[in-house]
């Protein structure tokens, strides 16, 4: 059976489940909490009543957002933008990645702090008969970097993968300069990747 067949079959299954779970039949007796841990996850992906999906699976998405010029509230000649590259596999390892970092857009540049806090969070699509499909947390890290990107100038999130079955991810990432507040917004990416993870 192809990825396709494969995840409409688990689709199938989530409808029928969750229909039955209405109706008052009994099916498991594990109380799962609405955001689940990954003692959670793994019960539910051995009773079939969960399981990892593309992207695309997630049809509502409140933190999604495109990203526009950020502008500091305590010096209005402060500009930047936030950056995120797609999730991917990792060049280093059996991995999937993704990278948040800024870059100033004040002219003339040094209008900005020379630090910003740049905080990332990489998900997963995680399915159940209980909530339907959402975003799960695999790993959140935050680092002080100067503005520019690069391998130096940037935040890394990353997750190890089991296999190479096609699941999808996103980043998220929001940046926070350095004694000079700025606006709470912050930038998505999402996209499948040939690795299921490991857990």
């Amino acid at each position: 059976m192809d990825a396709t067949r494969n995840y409409a079959s688990k689709r199938i299954l989530t409808v029928i489940l969750g229909t039955t779970l209405w109706l008052g039949v009994a099916f498991t007796n594990v109380a799962y909490a609405a955001e689940p841990n990954w003692e959670e996850i793994r019960a539910m992906l051995a009773e079939g009543t969960g399981y990892f999906a593309p992207a695309s699976a997630v049809v509502t998405d409140p933190d999604s957002a495109v990203e526009s010029t950020g502008t500091s509230l305590q010096s209005s000649g402060c500009k930047f933008k936030t950056g995120a590259d797609n999730p991917h596999r990792s060049s280093t390892g059996f991995a999937v990645s993704a990278h948040g970092w800024w870059e100033e857009k004040s002219r003339p540049k040094g209008q900005c702090p020379e630090f910003a806090d740049v905080e990332a969070w990489l998900h997963v699509v995680w399915c159940d008969i209980l909530t339907g499909c959402r975003w799960v947390l695999l790993d959140n890290q935050e680092k002080r970097v100067r503005e520019g990107g690069g391998s130096n100038k940037r935040t890394t999130v990353r997750y190890d993968c089991a296999s190479s079955e096609v699941v999808g991810y996103r980043i998220k990432v929001d940046v926070d300069l350095v004694n000079a507040p700025d606006l709470p917004n912050w930038v998505t990416r999402k996209s499948d990747v040939r690795c299921y993870p490991g857990i």
